[in-house]
């Protein structure tokens, strides 16, 4: 896949719809939802500008990092397992994107 194919792809129109809503739900436990958004438009961004390989990587290493490798917490519901389970999957694509 392309960087533009994933932007386009519906696991990434999925994310754009639920990330805000596990804001919501879970950020006053799990503050580092808020970065992972901001790392999450980071990396959309990123991929629409075309940024060099090396950037993308150190994105998505460090939204590796704030996850725990996407470890999902144990009070959190099915939307929020859902978002990790779909950006885990983004940050293979990417690694994998030509």
């Amino acid at each position: 896949m392309t960087y533009q194919e994933i932007v386009n792809s519906s696991d990434v129109k999925e994310l754009n719809k639920i990330l805000p809503v596990v804001q919501r739900a879970h950020g006053s436990n799990h503050p580092e939802i808020y970065r992972v958004q901001e790392i999450y438009t980071d990396i959309l961004k990123g991929m629409k500008l075309g940024k060099s390989n090396e950037e993308m990587t150190k994105l998505l290493n460090e939204l590796k990092s704030i996850t725990g490798n996407f470890t999902v917490p144990a009070d959190v519901c099915a939307t929020f397992c859902r978002a990790y389970e779909l950006l885990a999957k983004l940050t293979e694509e990417i690694s994998k994107a030509d």
